[in-house]
């Protein structure tokens, strides 16, 4: 006898903005609990945008991580990181073709 069981189809329906603030905020979770690949695609993205280390009170032996922590100690970091995860979640929707788990 297979002792697999058998995969449940997922069921989609169209996503609300209910989704993309539930998503956005789980990002946010991540970067703020230190989700290492959460922190590194965040720091990319203020690289990005040459904010990386755009703060106060930096050292040259500080990681990565630590700046991105540094960063969203401030209100503009904040900010910065409120608008990537909802790009971030509104991407990941458009990915899906505008639909979300049921």
């Amino acid at each position: 006898m297979n002792s697999i069981a058998p995969r449940l189809p997922v069921l989609l329906r169209p996503a609300t903005p209910a989704d993309i603030d539930e998503r956005a905020k789980r990002a946010i979770e991540s970067v703020e609990d230190g989700n290492s690949d959460a922190l590194l695609s965040f720091a990319e993205h203020l690289a990005e945008e040459g904010e990386l280390g755009n703060v106060a009170n930096i050292s040259l032996d500080m990681t990565v991580g630590q700046l991105v922590e540094k960063q969203i100690t401030t209100r503009d970091g904040m900010a910065e990181l409120k608008a990537w995860a909802r790009g971030l979640a509104e991407e990941q929707i458009e990915l899906a073709d505008g639909y979300a788990a049921a």
